[in-house]
């Protein structure tokens, strides 16, 4: 899993290997980076209302952006790479 802009600063982190069950999810990763990296990353990541990370993140996998895809039902095969990239938003 690589983590872009802000996201690699608040988890410290660049890349981070992730140790999922069998044909874990788009949400099975976020629950696991969650679990990981603590309440600061949910509140930065999971939009409070929708109670969904897409609102503020892109989520990438193997290339395909996940709404292309099964959104947060996606499967996440060993060895796919999940890339989040944030939303920048300013006025």
């Amino acid at each position: 899993m690589r983590l872009s802009g802000w996201l690699k600063r608040l988890s410290s982190h660049e890349e981070i290997l992730l140790e999922l069950g069998e044909e874990p999810t788009v949400r099975d990763v976020f629950k696991k980076l969650i679990t990981e990296l603590g309440p600061e990353f949910e509140s930065s990541v999971v939009d409070e209302e929708l109670r969904d990370p897409r609102a503020r993140v892109l989520i990438v996998v193997d290339g395909v952006e996940v709404s292309a895809l099964s959104g947060l039902d996606t499967i996440v095969r060993e060895g796919s790479k999940v890339v989040l990239i944030p939303f920048f938003h300013g006025g």
